[in-house]
């Protein structure tokens, strides 16, 4: 899904970068030797540079750039004499293709620094920030739209006497593990962040109290038969709050789902507990279930049906 929708706006933003040079070269044209527009050359390189981040459409564009500096410069002043003009024409084809290389790399650093800033670095899931940014868009959509939202959290059980029994390095795989797994079997609309330690939280949207049983049972079951297939013993709790209409803020949602949680702990772990909530408060699944509100499909792989 994410590739098609890049190539797509990689190719809006080259499109809209072509009208511009067509445009700045009209106007090259036209003002003559005496007024000068070649900075406005950079500007369709720049855009290309920034907004795709692709280097290679950036060099191409560098290169029409300068082809289209060189083409207006001939008009007005006729043929070059002794090469001066082809010899400004390399040297602006350089400087263009300089400075998009450059900007390209720099909007790419600035990406990956943004996104390690939202990533977990142990287990490749948003970290607790991201989540709170995200959960506070889906609540915001939720509520506007009358959507339902489940908030699951997920937290390994004796997950202190793993890194007692086989060590530090032993437990952080069984969290990469169960990161990846998760990860794998969600939907690209869901998110699995960590929250620190051994907590994880899903944010599922548009799943409501019916699908969300089914679901994470399935989930479950993905999780354990991964680390038993890795030789890995941990089990986990879990406790979900599957929201009719969602409470007004995150911490209220997180509150909620960690204090089923401890009830699934308290109930013998290794066991999934889910209720359902409408707002602040909780309601039967019945009432939700009689309340006219069309399913919405669920396309997880594996889970979801």
């Amino acid at each position: 899904m994410s590739a098609p929708r890049s190539n797509y706006n990689s190719l809006g933003w080259t499109s809209l970068a072509a009208v511009l040079l067509i445009l700045i070269s009209v106007a090259d044209y036209l003002s003559g030797p005496d007024i000068s527009v070649a900075l406005f050359y950079l500007i369709a390189v720049a855009l290309v540079a920034w907004k795709t981040r692709e280097l290679r459409l950036t060099v191409v564009t560098g290169v029409v750039s300068a082809a289209a500096w060189l083409g207006a410069e001939w008009f007005t002043l006729g043929a070059p004499t002794h090469g001066i003009l082809l010899w400004n024409a390399a040297t602006r084809l350089l400087i263009l293709i300089t400075i998009g290389v450059l900007i390209s790399r720099l909007r790419k650093s600035l990406d990956a620094e943004h996104s390690m800033a939202r990533t977990d670095f142990l287990t490749g899931a948003l970290n607790a920030r991201a989540f709170f940014e995200k959960a506070e868009i889906e609540i915001a959509r939720a509520r506007r739209y009358g959507r339902p939202l489940t908030v699951a959290y997920l937290d390994l059980d004796d997950f202190k006497s793993i890194n007692d029994r086989f060590g530090h390095s032993h437990g952080d795989t069984v969290l990469q593990l169960v990161a990846a797994t998760l990860m794998k079997n969600l939907r690209q609309t869901d998110s699995v962040s960590r929250l620190g330690g051994d907590e994880f939280v899903l944010l599922l949207p548009e799943i409501g109290y019916d699908q969300a049983t089914g679901a994470l049972s399935k989930l479950q079951q993905v999780v354990c038969q991964a680390m038993q297939k890795e030789d890995c013993s941990a089990t986990f709790s879990m406790g979900a709050a599957a929201f009719d209409v969602p409470a007004r803020n995150v911490d209220s949602l997180l509150k909620v789902a960690d204090t089923i949680m401890y009830e699934a702990k308290v109930q013998g772990k290794n066991c999934i507990r889910i209720r359902a909530y409408s707002g602040d408060g909780e309601v039967s699944p019945a009432m939700l279930s009689g309340r006219r509100r069309r399913a919405p499909h669920s396309d997880m792989p594996g889970v979801g049906r």
